[in-house]
Protein backbone atom coordinates (compact mmCIF):
# COMPACT_ATOMS: atom_id res chain seq x y z
CA UNK A 1 0.00 0.00 0.00
CA UNK A 2 0.93 3.63 -0.62
CA UNK A 3 2.83 5.40 1.84
CA UNK A 4 0.56 8.47 0.15
CA UNK A 5 -2.35 6.59 0.80
CA UNK A 6 -4.12 8.65 3.74
CA UNK A 7 -4.97 5.23 5.52
CA UNK A 8 -1.36 4.22 5.21
CA UNK A 9 0.55 4.76 8.45
CA UNK A 10 4.07 3.97 10.04
CA UNK A 11 4.44 3.36 13.84
CA UNK A 12 7.30 4.96 14.73
CA UNK A 13 9.87 5.79 16.54
CA UNK A 14 12.78 4.00 14.87
CA UNK A 15 15.48 5.95 17.11
CA UNK A 16 15.90 5.65 20.61
CA UNK A 17 16.01 9.34 21.41
CA UNK A 18 12.52 10.13 20.13
CA UNK A 19 10.61 8.86 23.38
CA UNK A 20 12.97 11.26 25.23
CA UNK A 21 12.03 14.25 22.61
CA UNK A 22 8.86 13.42 22.19
CA UNK A 23 8.47 13.47 26.23
CA UNK A 24 10.52 16.37 25.96
CA UNK A 25 7.74 18.39 23.00
CA UNK A 26 4.80 16.88 25.16
CA UNK A 27 6.10 18.53 28.46
CA UNK A 28 6.41 21.61 26.17
CA UNK A 29 3.08 22.16 25.08
CA UNK A 30 1.42 21.11 28.76
CA UNK A 31 3.54 24.12 30.07
CA UNK A 32 2.61 26.24 27.91
CA UNK A 33 -0.94 26.48 30.51
CA UNK A 34 0.80 26.93 33.45
CA UNK A 35 4.27 28.58 33.02
CA UNK A 36 3.25 31.15 30.40
CA UNK A 37 4.22 34.50 32.19
CA UNK A 38 7.77 33.32 32.63
CA UNK A 39 9.07 35.47 29.80
CA UNK A 40 8.79 38.17 27.81
CA UNK A 41 6.93 37.89 24.05
CA UNK A 42 9.72 38.38 21.83
CA UNK A 43 9.02 41.23 18.84
CA UNK A 44 10.72 42.22 15.41
CA UNK A 45 12.68 45.24 17.31
CA UNK A 46 12.38 46.98 13.71
CA UNK A 47 10.77 48.10 10.61
CA UNK A 48 12.96 45.96 8.92
CA UNK A 49 12.13 42.72 11.12
CA UNK A 50 8.58 43.34 10.63
CA UNK A 51 8.51 43.40 7.41
CA UNK A 52 10.15 40.11 7.48
CA UNK A 53 7.86 38.88 9.59
CA UNK A 54 5.10 39.62 6.89
CA UNK A 55 6.79 38.00 4.28
CA UNK A 56 7.08 34.84 6.25
CA UNK A 57 3.76 35.12 7.34
CA UNK A 58 2.95 35.51 3.90
CA UNK A 59 4.58 32.67 2.63
CA UNK A 60 3.12 30.00 5.04
CA UNK A 61 -0.22 31.31 4.02
CA UNK A 62 0.69 30.21 0.61
CA UNK A 63 2.00 26.93 1.06
CA UNK A 64 -1.17 26.13 3.01
CA UNK A 65 -3.26 27.76 0.13
CA UNK A 66 -1.42 24.97 -2.14
CA UNK A 67 -2.14 22.26 0.14
CA UNK A 68 -4.31 20.22 -2.06
CA UNK A 69 -1.97 20.11 -4.91
CA UNK A 70 0.83 18.59 -3.02
CA UNK A 71 1.71 15.29 -2.12
CA UNK A 72 0.98 14.18 0.83
CA UNK A 73 2.98 11.95 3.01
CA UNK A 74 1.22 10.04 6.51
CA UNK A 75 2.89 8.24 9.23
CA UNK A 76 2.11 8.38 13.47
CA UNK A 77 3.42 8.02 16.78
CA UNK A 78 2.14 6.98 19.92
CA UNK A 79 3.96 8.04 23.54
CA UNK A 80 2.18 6.80 26.33
CA UNK A 81 -1.69 8.46 25.92
CA UNK A 82 -0.50 10.70 23.13
CA UNK A 83 -1.39 9.73 19.63
CA UNK A 84 -0.28 11.51 16.92
CA UNK A 85 -1.10 11.97 13.51
CA UNK A 86 1.61 13.61 10.81
CA UNK A 87 0.89 14.41 7.25
CA UNK A 88 4.08 15.75 5.05
CA UNK A 89 3.22 17.50 2.17
CA UNK A 90 5.64 17.42 -0.89
CA UNK A 91 6.47 19.94 -3.67
CA UNK A 92 8.03 17.22 -5.81
CA UNK A 93 10.67 15.42 -3.52
CA UNK A 94 10.92 18.45 -1.13
CA UNK A 95 9.11 18.82 2.00
CA UNK A 96 7.21 22.19 2.50
CA UNK A 97 4.66 21.42 5.49
CA UNK A 98 3.77 19.16 7.86
CA UNK A 99 0.54 18.60 9.82
CA UNK A 100 0.69 17.06 12.91
CA UNK A 101 -2.85 16.11 14.38
CA UNK A 102 -1.85 15.42 18.29
CA UNK A 103 -4.43 13.55 21.10
CA UNK A 104 -2.80 13.67 24.59
CA UNK A 105 -5.61 12.32 25.94
CA UNK A 106 -6.83 13.53 29.27
CA UNK A 107 -4.66 16.84 28.51
CA UNK A 108 -6.15 17.84 25.99
CA UNK A 109 -5.13 17.76 21.93
CA UNK A 110 -2.79 20.09 19.85
CA UNK A 111 -2.82 20.81 15.45
CA UNK A 112 0.42 22.32 14.48
CA UNK A 113 2.00 23.29 11.19
CA UNK A 114 5.65 22.96 10.13
CA UNK A 115 6.65 25.24 7.22
CA UNK A 116 9.69 25.01 5.38
CA UNK A 117 11.47 27.28 2.42
CA UNK A 118 11.90 25.44 -1.41
CA UNK A 119 15.42 25.07 0.22
CA UNK A 120 14.50 22.68 2.99
CA UNK A 121 14.70 24.82 6.08
CA UNK A 122 11.83 25.61 8.30
CA UNK A 123 10.62 29.07 8.63
CA UNK A 124 7.46 29.23 10.25
CA UNK A 125 5.09 27.18 13.21
CA UNK A 126 1.88 27.20 14.12
CA UNK A 127 0.01 25.53 17.03
CA UNK A 128 -3.20 25.60 18.55
CA UNK A 129 -3.74 24.09 21.30
CA UNK A 130 -6.37 22.89 23.96
CA UNK A 131 -5.22 21.58 27.48
CA UNK A 132 -7.34 20.49 29.60
CA UNK A 133 -6.63 20.05 34.25
CA UNK A 134 -7.90 18.54 36.59
CA UNK A 135 -9.07 15.12 34.88
CA UNK A 136 -8.93 13.28 37.66
CA UNK A 137 -11.62 15.31 39.36
CA UNK A 138 -14.49 17.36 38.98
CA UNK A 139 -13.09 20.32 38.08
CA UNK A 140 -12.05 20.38 34.60
CA UNK A 141 -10.44 23.29 33.19
CA UNK A 142 -10.05 23.55 29.38
CA UNK A 143 -7.88 26.63 28.04
CA UNK A 144 -7.28 27.42 24.44
CA UNK A 145 -3.97 28.59 23.39
CA UNK A 146 -2.12 29.76 19.80
CA UNK A 147 1.12 29.86 19.39
CA UNK A 148 2.93 31.35 16.17
CA UNK A 149 6.80 31.14 15.00
CA UNK A 150 9.19 32.49 12.38
CA UNK A 151 12.40 31.55 12.25
CA UNK A 152 15.61 33.60 10.91
CA UNK A 153 17.84 32.25 8.65
CA UNK A 154 20.36 30.93 8.93
CA UNK A 155 18.89 29.95 12.54
CA UNK A 156 17.38 31.47 15.56
CA UNK A 157 13.65 33.02 16.65
CA UNK A 158 13.07 36.47 14.93
CA UNK A 159 9.59 36.31 16.22
CA UNK A 160 7.02 34.41 18.88
CA UNK A 161 3.45 35.66 19.43
CA UNK A 162 1.36 33.63 21.81
CA UNK A 163 -2.25 33.81 22.81
CA UNK A 164 -4.01 32.46 25.53
CA UNK A 165 -8.04 32.66 25.60
CA UNK A 166 -7.49 35.46 22.93
CA UNK A 167 -5.30 37.37 24.43
CA UNK A 168 -1.58 37.80 24.27
CA UNK A 169 0.67 35.92 26.77
CA UNK A 170 4.72 35.53 27.22
CA UNK A 171 6.09 32.96 25.74
CA UNK A 172 8.25 30.46 27.80
CA UNK A 173 11.90 30.81 26.39
CA UNK A 174 11.88 26.97 25.23
CA UNK A 175 9.59 27.02 22.36
CA UNK A 176 13.10 27.15 19.61
CA UNK A 177 14.59 24.49 20.89
CA UNK A 178 11.95 22.18 21.60
CA UNK A 179 9.64 22.91 18.06
CA UNK A 180 13.29 22.57 16.32
CA UNK A 181 13.91 19.53 17.73
CA UNK A 182 10.33 17.82 17.24
CA UNK A 183 10.63 18.95 13.66
CA UNK A 184 13.59 17.45 12.82
CA UNK A 185 12.20 13.84 14.51
CA UNK A 186 9.10 14.33 11.97
CA UNK A 187 11.16 15.02 9.24
CA UNK A 188 13.30 12.21 9.89
CA UNK A 189 9.81 9.67 9.77
CA UNK A 190 8.57 11.21 6.83
CA UNK A 191 11.49 11.04 4.95
CA UNK A 192 11.65 7.40 5.83
CA UNK A 193 7.78 6.87 4.62
CA UNK A 194 8.40 9.19 1.66
CA UNK A 195 11.12 6.61 0.40
CA UNK A 196 8.89 3.52 0.43
CA UNK A 197 6.40 5.21 -1.82
CA UNK A 198 6.45 3.67 -5.58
Amino acid sequence: MSCCNPRSKSKWPQSPIFPFLALVFVGALLLGTCSRNETRTADSGSAAGAKQIEELRASAAQIAAQQASMTPVNTEWTFGETVSAVTGYYDGEQLRMIDEQMNMGSHGSASSRFFYTPAGKLFAYEEKKESRSGAAGNNVVTEQSELRLYFADPSGLLSGERTVAGKSAALLGIEEQTVRMHARELEAALTEAHSRKP
